[in-house]
């Protein structure tokens, strides 16, 4: 039956899915993987959580695919607008992501979940399964302690060796997001990413 209320989650704006589903998510992956306690690996748990959210938001038809669009082209957008994009590398142990919403946390959320974006793009490119994969083989292995070595081995095995040299090695600079989005079928008009990136990505509080 309905909930209290008689609200469904059709009912429901997106955005309220989305960030239901990011915290969903922290508690699933969180029971499974264990994060380091350094916080190295906040573009991950913060990042890559953030974009199975909304791509799961859209793919189960709680949202539409121009919402998904739109939601990509953000964070592109914020991930851009952090002034150490392009200058710290995600695979950096030594990057503390952690600044009271500051660059390198903008970075660490929205680069982050845009480099799970542009991973899933190129898994599918090649006719692999989604970056999902990689979620369910590192909780099949014994040992569920999340290392930046365990995300490595399993670029390098799954297809993703160049782009994990060139994305987390060292400072990413993200491909462009129309195209990237063009790619995976959305028919897009010339303007309407930027115009929405312009117009909504400017960084804000980030989700916990």
């Amino acid at each position: 039956g309905a909930p209290p209320g008689g609200r469904t989650p059709a009912d429901l704006p997106p955005q309220f899915i989305r960030l239901v589903a990011h915290e969903l998510f922290h508690l699933w992956l969180g029971r499974s993987l264990i994060p380091p306690d350094d916080e190295s690996l906040v573009w991950f748990h913060e990042g890559f959580t953030e974009y199975f959210a909304v791509w799961h938001v859209a793919a189960s038809g709680l949202a539409s695919r121009e919402w998904f669009a739109e939601r990509i082209a953000i964070m592109d957008a914020a991930a851009r607008g952090s002034a150490v994009y392009g200058q710290v590398a995600f695979g950096d142990p030594d990057v503390g992501w952690r600044d009271h919403d500051g660059p390198r946390e903008i970075l660490g959320y929205r680069g982050g979940a845009m480099l799970a974006f542009h991973a899933d793009v190129e898994l599918r490119r090649q006719g692999r399964p989604g970056l999902l994969q990689l979620i369910a083989d590192l909780m099949q292995q014994d040992d569920r302690r999340l290392q930046l070595e365990r995300i490595r081995a399993w670029m390098e095995a799954n297809g993703l060796k160049d782009f994990y040299a060139r994305s987390i090695a060292q400072p990413a600079r993200f491909p462009d997001v129309d195209a990237a989005l063009a790619s995976i079928g959305f028919e897009l008009s010339e303007s309407d990413p930027r115009r929405i990136a312009e117009r909504f990505g400017r960084p804000g509080a980030l989700p916990t």
